[in-house]
C-alpha cells in the first residue's frame, strides 16, 4: 500500500454529437489509487498536484449530481480548468463503491482519476476546437514550415558499410576534379580488394563533345516557401527567383551528385555480394526525385499537393559509374 496504476486508453461515448468540446471516442489517462485510509479530498489535491504539473494551475471540482453505480454516492466529481474566461471539464474523479468493489474482493478504499487527454492538449496548445486537435486533416490549417519539410527530404538508398561510404566519396571527389573534362572520357575513382574480389570503380561520359557531368549535377536541393526545388549552388544570379531560394530557402544538405554516389556505391557492394562481374549506373535526366535516388516522406508530398506548391528537381544529370570486378 498505496497501490497505484496509470494508464492510457480509449472511452466511448453514447451522446451522438462532435462538436468544439466533444468527441465520439477519446482518449482518457486514468490513475489509480488504493489506500488503507485515502478519503476523496486526498484525491482532489492529487488530481490538482497533476494538472498544477502539466501547467494547468487553475483548477475547480464540482460534486456530480447523478452519480454513476460504480462510484459510492455523492463521492464523484468533474473536474474544471480555466480556458480565457471559460471553464472546460477536463475530467472526472471520484471513490468507487465498496459494492463495486467488494465483487473483486478488495476491501480498501479505492480512488480513480479519468483525464481526457484531447482535452488537456487542446488547452495546453491555446486550440479552441477538440477536432483540431483529433481530426486536423479536416479541421485545422495545416502549416509546415521550410525547415520541417527539409527534414522530409531524404537520400533512399544509403550506404551500409565503410567500404561503400569509401567508394561513394571516392566517386564524389573524382566526379569533382574531372567535372569540367570534356568526353569521351574516363576516370579512375577507386581501385582496392573488396571481399577478396579486385574493384576498380569509374566515372565515365560516352556522349563526345559533352562534359563529364550533366549541368545539373551539382545542384542542391532547397525548400522554398513549401516548395522543393533543384537550384545550383553557384551562377544563375540573373534569375531572382534561383538568387531568393539560395539566400532564404532551407538547403536539404546534400546534392544530386551524392544522392547519386550513394546510389552507385550501394549499388556496386550489393553487385561485389552477388559475384557479379560489372555493375552500371547511369542517370541522364532526373524526372522526378527517385531517378537520383532521394526520397521524400509521403506526409511532405501530401501538404504539397495540399497547398499546390511544387516538386521541381527535373533536371539533366548525366553521371556514369561502371565497377570491374575481378
Amino acid at each position: 500500500m498505496p497501490t497505484k496504476l496509470f494508464s492510457i486508453g480509449k472511452k466511448y461515448r453514447r451522446e451522438q454529437k462532435l462538436d468544439k468540446t466533444h468527441l465520439y471516442e477519446s482518449y482518457v489517462a486514468s490513475i489509480v489509487v488504493m489506500a488503507e485510509d485515502i478519503t476523496l479530498e486526498d484525491g482532489v489535491e492529487l488530481t490538482r498536484s497533476i494538472l498544477s504539473e502539466i501547467c494547468l494551475k487553475n483548477a475547480k471540482f464540482e460534486l456530480k449530481k447523478a452519480t454513476s453505480k460504480y462510484y459510492a454516492p455523492k463521492m464523484e466529481m468533474e473536474v474544471f480548468t480555466k480556458s480565457g474566461n471559460q471553464w472546460i471539464e477536463v475530467g472526472d474523479i471520484g471513490l468507487y463503491s465498496p459494492v463495486s468493489l467488494a465483487q473483486y474482493d478488495i476491501c480498501y478504499p479505492v480512488f480513480n482519476a479519468g483525464l481526457g487527454v484531447e482535452r488537456i492538449a487542446m488547452l495546453l496548445h491555446g486550440i479552441t476546437d477538440i477536432r483540431k486537435v483529433t481530426y486536423p486533416q479536416f479541421y485545422a490549417e495545416w502549416k509546415l514550415s521550410d525547415t520541417e519539410i527539409a527534414k522530409m527530404v531524404m537520400i533512399d538508398i544509403e550506404t551500409q558499410s565503410k567500404i561503400s561510404r569509401r567508394i561513394r566519396e571516392a566517386i564524389k571527389l573524382t566526379a569533382l576534379k574531372n567535372v569540367n573534362e570534356l568526353s569521351p572520357c574516363e576516370f579512375l575513382a577507386y581501385e582496392g580488394k573488396i571481399l577478396e574480389k579486385t574493384v576498380k570503380v569509374y566515372i565515365y561520359e560516352t556522349d563526345s563533345g559533352v562534359e563529364l557531368l550533366g549541368p545539373a549535377a551539382l545542384n542542391h536541393i532547397y525548400v522554398y516557401n513549401g516548395n522543393i526545388l533543384g537550384i545550383p549552388e553557384k551562377g544563375m544570379d540573373h534569375q531572382p527567383f534561383v538568387r531568393e531560394t539560395r539566400e532564404r530557402g532551407v538547403s536539404v544538405g546534400f546534392s544530386y551528385l551524392d544522392a547519386t554516389s550513394s546510389l552507385a556505391a550501394a549499388k556496386i557492394e550489393e553487385g561485389i555480394k552477388l559475384g557479379l562481374k560489372e555493375v552500371k549506373i547511369r542517370v541522364k535526366i532526373a524526372k522526378q526525385p527517385s531517378d537520383i535516388n532521394i526520397k521524400i516522406n509521403n506526409v511532405a508530398r501530401r501538404y504539397i499537393t495540399g497547398k499546390r506548391t511544387k516538386i521541381d528537381i527535373a533536371r539533366p544529370i548525366f553521371i556514369g559509374v561502371r565497377a570491374e570486378i575481378n
